[in-house]
């Protein structure tokens, strides 16, 4: 057993290190270059995605039946 516990405390929260302080313009700016790296990030997810959808097909490992083809019950 450790002595720590499992969620944090609401002080380690309030102590965490906070970020500078910028003037608007500085700040305009990392967030305009952030988000041209998370549209990439999403563009890349989209091809990923589109790649994906374009697999071929394959044929299933069973035969897929249905209980009124085969007159049994499950």
């Amino acid at each position: 057993m450790t002595d720590q516990p499992t969620e944090p405390s609401v002080s380690a929260v309030h102590d965490a290190p906070r970020p500078p302080v910028a003037d608007r313009a500085a700040f305009q700016a990392e967030l305009d270059r952030l988000r041209v790296r998370e549209k990439a990030h999403t563009r890349e997810g989209d091809a990923i995605a589109a790649a994906r959808r374009r697999l071929r097909w394959s044929k299933s490992i069973r035969e897929l039946r249905s209980p009124e083809r085969t007159g049994r019950s499950r």
